[in-house]
């Protein structure tokens, strides 16, 4: 069996951006475990929690402390 993570950026509204991006990736099942600790340790390593989704807005526009990120946007 596969898992497929889809997701998407961009938005079509007014004031929003001119193009839309769709990406994807597929895994085996059984190899999600592994990379779910991974990505657990990578987070731990810039203090962020577990139970936060790490986006690419967050990223790109670090904002204040609404963005989940706060914590650790000096370091990404």
């Amino acid at each position: 069996m596969r898992m497929f993570f889809i997701d998407e950026s961009g938005t079509p509204e007014m004031g929003g951006t001119s193009s839309m991006v769709l990406g994807g990736v597929i895994i085996k099942c059984e190899d999600w475990p592994i990379l779910s600790r991974k990505l657990a340790a990578l987070k731990a390593s810039f203090g962020i929690s577990d139970l936060v989704e790490v986006k690419w807005r967050h990223i790109r526009h670090p904002g204040g402390r609404t963005n989940p990120l706060h914590s650790a946007a000096n370091r990404l």
